[in-house]
């Protein structure tokens, strides 16, 4: 499990696989979150990550994520 954090935000990311770095936000507007990709008719986790580093993240206070409302 890898969070960054800064300040009072701590945000869940996975990598998967190794190359050129391809940043993947999940589906589903501001309850994104990683697992949502299992869902999806093309899982670009599972079909990029053999080629290249898939970094996929969850948004701000969605999955694991964590951040002040303000």
């Amino acid at each position: 499990m890898a969070i960054f954090e800064q300040d009072d935000v701590e945000l869940y990311y996975e990598v998967h696989g190794e190359g050129f770095p391809i940043l993947m936000i999940a589906p589903g507007g501001m309850l994104s979150a990683v697992p949502y990709w299992q869902n999806t008719p093309w899982n670009p986790i599972e079909q990029l990550s053999s080629n290249y580093r898939v970094i996929a993240m969850d948004q701000r206070n969605a999955g694991q994520s964590r951040a002040p409302v303000r």
